[in-house]
Order: C-alpha cells, then structure tokens, then sequence
C-alpha cells in the first residue's frame, strides 16, 4: 500500500471488513522483529489496525491482504 497516514489505515480496515465479509477468518501469526508477522511459512510486512504493542515472537491475529502484500495485525 503506497497511501500512509489515515487514509492507509483507512483503506487496510476497509480490505479487513470486506475479507471478514466474505467468512475469511483472521490467522494466527508470530511477530518477526517489530514490522514483520510470520504466518504458517510466510512472513508479511505488519500494519497494525488496534493500538497495541507487538514485540518480537508475541502471537498475533492478523488478516492478510487481498493482494498478499501485507498482514494487518487486528489483535493479539
């Protein structure tokens, strides 16, 4: 995602609610440094979509992107 600031966080929570629509369910993940979550053998640069603070190898739930591009971290 190129956008950043809110209209970024905007546009990830909008793919969020429209996989959760569809039944796509959230997956576990495992921080990997503090800007990358590991899910099963994939790691995804991390966007966080709730204020929390994920540090390395803290498990996550994260929902990835529809063009595979990034894991937004929805909870932990």
């Amino acid at each position: 995602m190129a956008a950043r600031g809110m209209v970024g966080l905007a546009g990830l929570l909008r793919d969020i609610l429209d996989q959760s629509r569809r039944g796509i369910p959230a997956e576990r993940g495992i921080m990997q440094g503090k800007n990358y979550v590991l899910v099963g053998t994939m790691t995804y640069p991390a966007a966080l979509a709730v204020d929390l603070d994920a540090l390395d190898g803290d498990a996550v739930w994260c929902q990835v992107t529809d063009d595979g591009t990034k894991a937004v971290i929805v909870g932990s």
